[in-house]
């Protein structure tokens, strides 16, 4: 039996090509829980010469095979062993625990929340008995809300660098380390240097968005004003209980940057130019061209560019009328992004969930359709019917292992909500662009989209009131790995089972 299944696996270049994806990711994975370098590049360097010795002597083919399989998996350990920084004196994690003075610059956008603002600084040198150094590494900060620093300015920091550590049950250095980032700052003291080192398209972009964010904020007053800004670019500040409502029915989703929003939106607004007669091909250019300029617009962060490859996924197998096709295609862009950033396999929750996410819209959406065959088109509610509970089944395991939360609610919630989201999009859109043109125009526009805010908002701050909206559901990693196994399980026997019914009765035999 398993040297059938192994030949199968070897007589296919498709199913080749996924076992060898498959061990790379594995050995990612097998390394991403160490916090220092686990192996001297050396010694990989080595055994992966007695590998590629090996497999050119030794002529089996199942042998030949299972040694590539090593070798990939090999790949993927040396990838994360390399993203771990030296621990010498030019790396800026060295000097964690001590007191320090660095220059370097504010390197990001500012995650600017409630109570405070999150900054990354790339470090150019610290001082060291008394003499500056050249050093090289990422620190993060956090400062009051005021004064408030910019993207790409030169400062010189002053403040005690530590280790990241867990908080409760949140790996918070793991989180760090998705953005590169090894040491922390506590009682901060920042000093505005002259001069600028950022990316011009980058400061021009991050312009544009603060000048977006003031035209935002004199058009609706809040929560509305930080809930457009969530929808367009994933701004998560001045939510205040709102964004508990959300957390409580489901839908935090739909102001945050990841997969799980833009595939979702994606899948709605593109079955919504296809009911409105737009050609397949066409309506496929135009979303893809909003998810683009949606990245550009959110500045091209990392999230942003992993959620949007995630959604043009889901685009493409739609195009393309075939999810069997998408088996590579999916597994390779998980692979390409994990050599990329190989901490957001393991630690990259919203990574983790723009996957899931499109595995859902991808494999079980043709599966949920023939459920909701009677559900009319009319404003396009079947199809954002079952996009949205794809994605919600497949996300489900994950986010109770992550977040212990089940929402009892949600489906209703996301089901009268999600709809409503795409048309936040198109008019918080318009009403943007016709502030930089005619500001009676935008107002305009602005109160029709005040409208749907208030539906969604009405919507969501009723269902989170009832007590039993949300219960506390912990699940194990055993538990979340067994639910997916079982679903997989599912989606195949149900695949096979249409695959068999599609058949001639002459086939069948």
């Amino acid at each position: 039996m398993e040297g059938e299944l192994i030949r199968k696996i070897i007589s296919s270049k498709s199913k080749t090509f996924l076992a060898f994806c498959f061990s790379f990711l594995f050995g990612v994975a097998s390394l991403s829980f160490v916090n220092q370098k686990f192996f001297e590049t050396q010694i990989f360097i080595i055994f992966l010469v007695c590998l590629f010795a090996l497999g050119f002597f030794w002529k089996k083919q199942a042998a030949q095979f299972f040694i590539l399989a090593a070798i990939f998996f090999l790949f993927g350990m040396m990838r994360i062993n390399f993203a771990i920084p030296e621990h010498d004196v030019n790396s800026l994690s060295f000097y964690n625990d001590k007191k320090q003075s660095i220059t370097g610059f504010i390197a990001g956008e500012p995650d600017i929340r409630q109570d405070a603002v999150h900054y990354i600084v790339e470090a150019k040198n610290i001082r060291v008995q008394n003499a500056w150094q050249p050093v090289t590494g990422k620190v993060a900060v956090k400062m009051p809300l005021y004064p408030r620093y910019s993207y790409g300015q030169n400062i010189t920091l002053d403040c005690k660098l530590k280790t990241a550590t867990p908080i409760e049950d949140f790996h918070y250095e793991k989180y760090l380390a998705t953005q590169r980032v090894w040491s922390v700052c506590e009682a901060a003291h920042i000093q505005v240097e002259p001069g600028m080192s950022s990316n011009p398209l980058l400061r021009v972009l991050f312009s544009f968005k603060a000048k977006c964010a003031e035209n935002i904020s004199r058009l609706w007053h809040e929560p509305y004003a930080s809930f457009v800004a969530g929808v367009l670019y994933g701004y998560r500040g001045g939510l205040g209980t709102l964004s508990n409502d959300f957390n409580r029915t489901g839908v935090t989703h739909i102001v945050a940057v990841s997969g799980f929003n833009i595939t979702i939106i994606a899948s709605v607004f593109s079955a919504t130019l296809l009911y409105l007669l737009v050609p397949r091909k066409k309506a496929f250019w135009i979303v893809s061209f909003a998810i683009l300029l949606f990245v550009l617009f959110t500045g091209a962060s990392g999230s942003a560019v992993r959620a949007a490859i995630m959604a043009l996924l889901v685009l493409i197998s739609r195009q393309l009328g075939r999810t069997s096709r998408m088996d590579n295609v999916l597994l390779l862009t998980v692979a390409l992004m994990s050599f990329s950033n190989p901490f957001t396999l393991m630690w990259d929750v919203g990574f983790q969930l723009s996957f899931l996410s499109t595995c859902g819209l991808v494999y079980l959406t043709p599966h949920l359709q023939k459920y909701f065959s009677r559900v009319p088109t009319f404003l396009n509610l079947q199809e954002s019917l079952t996009a949205t509970l794809a994605a919600m089944i497949f996300t489900l395991p994950l986010i109770l292992f992550q977040f212990g939360r089940f929402s009892v609610v949600a489906i209703f919630v996301n089901i009268l909500v999600v709809p409503a989201v795409s048309f936040i999009m198109a008019f918080g859109f318009a009403t943007l662009l016709s502030s930089f043109l005619y500001w009676p125009l935008a107002k305009v526009f602005a109160f029709f989209t005040y409208l749907i805010l208030e539906y969604v908002v009405s919507i969501v701050r009723f269902f989170s009131n009832l007590s039993w909206a949300a219960v506390s559901i912990p699940l194990p990693l055993w538990g979340m790995i067994l639910l997916y196994i079982l679903l997989i399980y599912l989606i195949i026997k149900r695949s096979e089972r249409d695959k068999f019914f599609s058949l001639s009765p002459s086939e069948r035999r």
